[in-house]
């Protein structure tokens, strides 16, 4: 028993003087609270190298092993950020930054931080007079700054360059938009070496280089200083801000003296200004934005822009139509809550096609069958406005269960990744790689353009890039591409999810030209824009893309007068859980409104 006792006690005191030693060496480290934590240093490092002497002879002691184990050496070529938890090089920003350069800077001290466990020390350009920067200190310098070697930089690279460089002691990234900043970060961060003694470093030899689609140095320099942004599926944009319509005009001139050549021109719209130009494998977009004095240079393929006519079409459709879909049910029987779908029939017997709405909702498949009366079912055109499953996803299902019954001769949308938080087009690309044949187009619009089907038209209102670069706070519903399509001589805005920041473009750009017969009801009738928006489009007609409970607790609430007044306006509304509706073109004013208030228990 004594024995036993007195193994125990030992056992204890061996126990007690490790937990000891360990705290104490946590601390010594700089306050590691576990050996996982440790191993997180080595994550994503490149030439790690471990001695393994122990391994051989394990019977060496324990008090020689710090001096039996082998540690990397720093190369000679490194550039050394960290050692033993403590910096040895600062970051650098602009004393007064750009919201670009100020997240690029949030996120690069972010991902070291995660990465070192170290956090980044950061100081400004600022210099009081007299004082000049130092050329032999160590220092990253983000965005650009007053530094000589930012500035450099910076004047020595064309539109649309972005990367990251070495000058003397200066590591420099430079970069015009968000999405060039972060892909840096990324990059930087991935190529960052460690060892075992918690040294961090990248080589002096580490640089980067990039260029957006479409190298932009081929178009001319606008008149006042530009923004370049990756607008992403090979379109790009140059930004001038607060220019003039001078500007505009001696620009628009300079090109065609470049070999651009004048495409389409819209000129006075509401103030504001369309031209397009083409040159080689390229078109370029250029308008004047009345609202703020802007004016936006996009280029990308040829296949963006609308075709001319060409050839006579022929109209044989006696009843061209607009349809608001039915979104259906949930499996437990319950309407759906949202969706949207909107299909055109137009005279040439075509059918052009907006959102969709949910995968479940094979109503859509049913009607083109229904109306097209046992001919061929053609799409001319599917707009998706916006990357949501209510939205987009029926395209993807449709495409799996019909894409051997139906053609589609072009697919209509605008994605971007502004500010890191919209999805890419990748799922409807590779729908369409997957399930059609290689004969659709895929196109990509901007503001300003109309596209013509036979006597139809889709004219683009609004598309992301009008938004670029503010951060908008509901980004990917702001994000719907706005068209108005005219059927018979009909027009119908449809306003996707659109909310009050794009309402307030829409509405700052065209004013009263924003004209429509009809008008669907932006975001499901979930604060549906702004009261300004639907007295400018004055629509008889509202397409509500909603479920009665919704549609009631929405037409009730405070702070929805938008959707009332759009409702006020209107003759006749029509609301989408009540029953796929369709409505022929020219349409005839039904005075359907007070009738539709009463069944819902609104008046």
């Amino acid at each position: 028993m004594k024995i036993k006792f007195k193994l125990i006690s030992l056992l204890l005191a061996s126990v007690t003087l490790c937990t000891a030693f360990t705290a104490c060496s946590a601390q010594f480290d700089g306050g590691l609270e576990s050996n996982e934590s440790y191993s997180d240093f080595n994550s994503g490092s490149d030439n790690i190298m471990e001695n393994n002497d122990n391994n051989k002879n394990p019977q060496k002691g324990t008090e020689n092993n710090s001096e039996e184990k082998a540690t990397e050496k720093i190369p000679s070529d490194a550039f050394l950020l960290f050692q033993d938890g403590k910096y040895t090089v600062k970051a650098i920003m602009p004393d007064r930054p750009t919201d670009i350069e100020n997240t690029v800077y949030a996120k690069l001290r972010s991902k070291i931080k995660s990465k070192t466990k170290t956090t980044l020390e950061t100081n400004t350009d600022f210099l009081k007079t007299g004082e000049n920067h130092s050329t032999t200190e160590p220092e990253i310098l983000i965005g650009l700054t007053n530094y000589n070697e930012s500035k450099n930089i910076y004047s020595d690279i064309s539109h649309g360059t972005y990367g990251i460089k070495f000058s003397g002691k200066k590591l420099i990234f430079y970069f015009s938009t968000l999405e060039e900043g972060l892909e840096l970060v990324d990059t930087f961060i991935s190529a960052i070496k460690s060892n075992k003694d918690k040294a961090f470093w990248i080589s002096k030899s580490f640089s980067v280089s990039k260029n957006l689609p479409f190298k932009l140095e081929t178009i001319p320099n606008y008149p006042t200083a530009t923004t370049s942004y990756n607008c992403y599926d090979d379109t790009t944009m140059l930004l001038a801000k607060s220019t003039n319509l001078n500007n505009f005009n001696s620009y628009c001139n300079t090109l065609i003296s470049n070999g651009f050549v004048e495409y389409s021109k819209r000129d006075d719209v509401n103030g504001n200004y369309f031209r397009t130009y083409t040159k080689g494998t390229m078109a370029l977009t250029v308008y004047f934005s009345k609202r703020n004095n802007t004016v936006r240079i996009i280029s990308g393929p040829l296949t963006d822009i609308p075709q001319k006519d060409t050839t006579s079409f022929s109209e044989t459709n006696k009843t061209p139509s607009v349809t608001l879909l039915n979104q259906g049910t949930k499996s437990d029987g319950s309407q759906q809550g949202s969706g949207l779908g909107i299909l055109f029939h137009l005279p040439n017997g075509k059918f052009i096609i907006y959102d969709g709405g949910y995968v479940a909702n094979d109503g859509l498949y049913k009607k083109l069958k229904e109306l097209a009366d046992n001919t061929e079912i053609i799409i001319a055109a599917w707009i998706v406005s916006h990357p949501h499953a209510d939205h987009q996803d029926a395209f993807d299902a449709f495409l799996k269960n019909h894409a051997k019954d139906i053609e589609i001769e072009t697919v209509m949308y605008n994605y971007t990744t502004l500010h890191d938080q919209y999805g890419d087009s990748a799922t409807i690309r590779n729908s369409i790689n997957t399930y059609l044949d290689g004969k659709t187009t895929v196109i990509k619009p901007h503001t300003g353009q109309i596209y013509k089907f036979g006597s139809s038209t889709v004219e683009i209102l609004f598309t992301i890039e009008d938004m670029i670069p503010d951060q908008p706070s509901d980004p990917i519903n702001n994000s719907s591409m706005i068209v108005r399509v005219t059927v018979s001589g009909k027009s119908v805005i449809l306003l996707g999810d659109a909310l009050k920041e794009t309402a307030k473009i829409l509405t700052d750009t065209y004013g009263s030209y924003l004209k429509a017969d009809m008008v669907q009801l932006a975001h499901h009738g979930s604060w549906p824009g702004t009261e300004t928006l639907y007295s400018n489009i004055n629509a008889s007609v509202v397409l509500w893309p909603s479920n009665a409970d919704n549609a009631k607790n929405r037409y009730k609430a405070s702070d929805h007068a938008s959707l009332r007044k759009a409702i006020s306006i209107a003759k006749d509304v029509y609301l989408a859980s009540e029953g796929t509706v369709t409505v022929t073109l020219p349409y005839t004013i039904q005075n359907n409104k007070d009738a539709f208030l009463k069944r819902m228990g609104l008046k």
